[in-house]
């Protein structure tokens, strides 16, 4: 993730995508590539860059979101893109470790490549920077 960063308001969003109160993942796989858009990932206002920490450990597959700054006293959503290359088809159990998460309401799924190529997660959150 770079500096198009976009914080997204407080309204919800048009088309297919989630409300402000939801945290989601649309991910699609081909050619042994795993796509993913997680929508409204939670960082600092000013985060900087988003790193992603991909990790297959197993039949699981962990991804650690951080932001390398916290310059601003406000948190915001973000739109993250991520892709994994060379992802045998098999049963995932994924697991999203976010900045402003903590213990509340992981995003958490199976994905499983072999049947089901495409699709979203979504988890509903009540908490700030997430709520209608």
């Amino acid at each position: 993730a770079d500096s198009d960063l976009v914080c997204r308001g407080m309204e919800a969003l048009k088309g297919d995508t989630p409300g402000s109160d939801q945290s989601c993942v649309r991910y699609a796989f081909e050619d042994k590539t795993l796509t993913m858009t997680h929508y409204n990932a939670g960082f600092n206002c000013c985060p900087g860059k988003i790193l992603v920490d991909l990790q297959v450990k197993g039949d699981s597959l962990i991804i650690t979101e951080v932001d390398s700054l916290q310059e601003c006293r406000c948190t915001c959503r973000f739109d993250v893109d991520i892709t994994l290359a060379n992802l045998d088809k098999g049963i995932y159990h994924v697991k999203f470790i976010e900045p402003l998460v903590q213990d509340r309401g992981f995003l958490e799924f199976t994905l499983d490549l072999k049947t089901q190529r495409q699709g979203m997660v979504c988890v509903t959150r009540d908490y700030h920077p997430w709520g209608k």
